[in-house]
């Protein structure tokens, strides 16, 4: 793969600050969501971590395609539709900041994580940011999964 030229390089910035500026805006309306919910406190048996590798948790998978139903009104369904791509599960903790999103996002689009061979053929792996240097749009489903946060109490 070639190297980006500075014009590439601000592209492929922008395209990062603007990932990261929509999974801010999933994660506030996640947590005004969440407020919303007014559940009472679980005393759960250890406190969350809050240091800066534990803020977000994501879990990815690749597919080939993939849907998500969008909306449950049932005369007006949207959903939302990706090809071969990613889908990540994503979760924050109490007291994730913008940084961490930031950060959560850098390891995303950084990890070579998809491949245009069939899975696990041996075809050389890229990263999302590799894809987009090269002028290739990956897909990418963002899902909220709250539970990947969720502590078990015995009731």
């Amino acid at each position: 793969m070639a190297t980006a030229s500075p014009g590439e390089a601000e592209e492929r910035t922008v395209a990062l600050e603007q990932t990261a500026h929509d999974l801010t805006i999933r994660y506030n309306a996640l947590s005004a969501a969440l407020e919303q919910l007014q559940l009472p406190p679980s005393n759960p048996p250890s406190p969350v971590p809050t240091c800066a590798a534990n803020q977000i948790r994501m879990v990815v998978q690749r597919c080939n395609k993939a849907s998500i139903l969008l909306t449950q009104h049932p005369k007006d369904q949207v959903w939302g539709h990706i090809e071969r791509g990613l889908v990540v599960s994503l979760s924050f903790a109490k007291g994730a900041d913008s940084q961490a999103v930031k950060r959560a996002v850098k390891a995303l689009c950084s990890a070579p994580l998809v491949t245009f061979g069939s899975w696990g053929d041996g075809d050389k792996l890229w990263s999302m940011s590799d894809l987009v240097a090269d002028g290739k749009r990956p897909q990418v489903m963002i899902v909220p999964q709250a539970s990947l946060y969720l502590s078990l109490i015995h009731i």
